[in-house]
């Protein structure tokens, strides 16, 4: 039942989980860390990943280290303000990690009374403000 509560707790928050196996082992890697994906599709790569489980193998042949992976949501106290509800949303806010100073800062499109926070945290600026943009020309679209 506990497991079931979770599940339901994570499909409210709107996070995405991806399982990931490195084909050379890393034994370097916590479940506590943060990761981002390079080389895979853009949509993986533009989010910063929360590790959760992760697995290391031992075998004759090689060493590989498996990952569960969540979406990492933005710092920010309102996170039930993240979950769809029928609303007029008046603009978009999505958050990404700033590469140079590490914090977390906001892109934004349209009136910023009522935005719709896009669940993410993005890896960065640009992929932010991608999936700004995106949602946005769909919101327009939706008018």
């Amino acid at each position: 039942m506990q497991a079931a509560r979770a599940e339901w707790n994570r499909l409210q928050r709107g996070t995405a989980t991806l399982s990931y196996t490195l084909a050379k082992g890393r034994p370097e890697l916590t479940p506590d860390q943060t990761y981002s994906l390079v080389g895979v599709k853009a949509e993986i790569s533009a989010i910063i990943w929360l590790g959760g489980n992760l697995r290391h193998s031992f075998t004759s042949d090689s060493f590989t280290t498996s990952m569960d992976l969540e979406s990492k949501l933005p710092d920010q106290d309102d996170l039930e303000d993240l979950v769809d509800k029928k609303t007029n949303y008046t603009g978009i806010t999505a958050t990404y990690r700033d590469e140079k100073t590490g914090k977390q800062k906001t892109v934004t499109a349209g009136d910023q009374t009522n935005p719709q926070r896009l669940t993410h945290l993005y890896a960065s600026k640009g992929s932010a403000k991608r999936a700004v943009d995106r949602e946005w020309k769909r919101a327009m679209g939706k008018q």
